[in-house]
């Protein structure tokens, strides 16, 4: 099961203010969109996103499982469907020092498949879904909003 972790710190926002930005679903799409095509679906926690990679575009469902802060943390939880690419995808909060900062980690974990799939990801998969997961690190830390200080 191939994975993939990306972090970014958001300075001057607190850990609760992330949280809450991040637990309305309609920032998703914003911060989604550039990183992959991002289109609406019926569920309205629910968006279908396309990925291009090298050998061949990707369709995968991403769809928000939980909103959970009963640990120390705060995180999102998203499943991810689609061929070659259902797993979990989290958005992990912590707050960093000084508290007015907070580390932002993404981290998925996804099912390749068969020998084939698993092959399929080494070549291509796996690089495009990286660089999508850091410039949508990118754009949560330009978009997310910062208190008035």
């Amino acid at each position: 099961m191939p994975v993939i972790t990306t972090d970014i710190l958001l300075s001057g926002v607190r850990r609760e203010e992330a949280f809450v930005w991040m637990s309305d679903f309609n920032n998703h799409a914003q911060f989604l969109n550039g990183a992959f095509d991002v289109n609406p679906t019926s569920d309205p926690e629910s968006l279908e996103l396309e990925l291009t990679t090298k050998l061949k575009k990707r369709t995968l469902g991403y769809r928000l499982l939980k909103r959970d802060n009963s640990h120390g943390g705060r995180r999102i939880k998203i499943e991810l469907s689609g061929k070659r690419t259902s797993g979990n995808l989290n958005y992990s909060l912590r707050t960093m020092k000084p508290s007015s900062n907070t580390l932002l980690t993404i981290h998925l974990d996804y099912s390749a498949g068969s020998a084939l799939g698993v092959l399929i990801a080494e070549l291509s998969l796996n690089q495009a879904l990286e660089q999508s997961l850091k410039q949508v690190a990118q754009q949560i830390s330009s978009q997310i909003t910062k208190p008035n200080t």
